[in-house]
């Protein structure tokens, strides 16, 4: 979704429903839908976000507000299909293109992560919104009881850490090299 600077006077404020049709790849990304225990399928999850932007006087613009999306994912544990809730606040400044000094192909410092650049005359929320959504995500996704310690979707225990398999009690990967016996 693109954003005309001169739709500001100079605040705007933006709902998002989840129905636009440019959210068809961030859609893409995720499994289609979740099954409750009878195998019926629920309909797919929709993003909703909420922005308050303010044209600043130096050109820029401060987006405020939040992305709440529960995306279909599959546990890494047992695999299963589960809903992961995500509601996330968000302060990030779109600065006109002049001020983008960086190369497209160099190395970012910290401080230009947070930074985005106008397009011209438009800001990018379609982009803002997947860069949110995809940064959020944890690279480990088991959903746990915090009063049991074990995983929602499959009900095995989590507490250990170990995501697949049985524990040993060698916990170094190293330790099968140890009973090796190399020809002199």
């Amino acid at each position: 979704m693109r954003v005309q600077l001169r739709d500001m006077t100079p605040r705007l404020h933006v709902r998002i429903d989840g129905h636009e049709p440019w959210l068809a790849s961030l859609y893409s990304d995720f499994p289609e839908h979740l099954s409750d225990a009878h195998g019926k399928a629920s309909e797919r999850p929709q993003l909703k976000a909420e922005f308050d932007l303010l044209l600043e006087e130096a050109g820029s613009v401060q987006v405020t507000g939040t992305v709440c999306y529960a995306p279909v994912v599959h546990c890494s544990r047992c695999d299963r299909p589960i809903a992961w809730p995500l509601s996330i606040p968000l302060s990030v400044r779109f600065f006109p293109a002049a001020f983008n000094s960086a190369a497209k192909e160099t190395n970012l410092s910290l401080a230009d992560l947070d930074a985005y650049y106008l397009d011209g005359d438009e800001l990018d929320l379609e982009t803002l919104i997947n860069d949110t959504v995809q940064t959020a995500m944890p690279s480990r996704l088991v959903p746990e009881d915090t009063g049991t310690n074990a995983c929602t979707a499959c009900l095995e225990p989590t507490a250990s850490g170990q995501v697949y398999g049985q524990g040993s009690a060698d916990a170094s990967p190293f330790a099968a090299l140890k009973g090796l016996k190399l020809p002199n």
